[in-house]
């Protein structure tokens, strides 16, 4: 891959991060929560659930103003309180180059996540806590560099 390659993907994958952002559970002892606690549990799924399904939305406009860069890009609920953003890139890119730029990029994303991600999640009824993923993957489905970004 050359350098060039990797700033375009590079380029690519950093606007995508900032354009975004049944069973009874247990407690940790095993035992059932209160019933108002179940219902705060099925209120923040539905409110992680229904913020998941708008940013879905902007899939399509992410991906012509990126195209041909990724094969796949998803987002995902993951209960009680994080949504996962999947980048796959259409082409095989040297892992060590975009693991180490996206290591450099973590306070970055961490700001955009405290300005962007994290308030529009609290107002669409997160508000137990918030939780961000990106993972970006190579083409042949390895793992590049994936990091989780907490609401402080």
């Amino acid at each position: 891959m050359t350098t060039v390659a990797t700033r375009i993907a590079v380029a690519g994958a950093l606007a995508l991060a900032f354009a975004l952002a049944g069973c009874s559970p247990a407690t940790q002892d095993g035992s059932t929560p209160p019933a108002t606690q179940l219902h705060d549990v099925s209120q923040q799924n539905e409110a992680l659930d229904a913020f998941v399904a708008t940013e879905r939305k902007s899939l399509p406009t992410i991906e012509q103003q990126n195209p041909g860069m990724f094969s796949d890009v998803t987002v995902e609920s993951v209960y009680p309180d994080t949504v996962e953003y999947r980048y796959v890139y259409a082409e095989q890119l040297d892992p060590v180059a975009l693991g180490e730029y996206f290591d450099k990029m973590v306070p970055t994303l961490q700001e955009a996540c405290d300005t962007q991600a994290f308030p529009a999640m609290k107002s669409a009824g997160l508000v137990a806590s918030q939780k961000v993923t990106y993972g970006y993957y190579n083409a042949d489905g390895s793992l590049i560099w994936s990091h989780t970004f907490t609401s402080s």
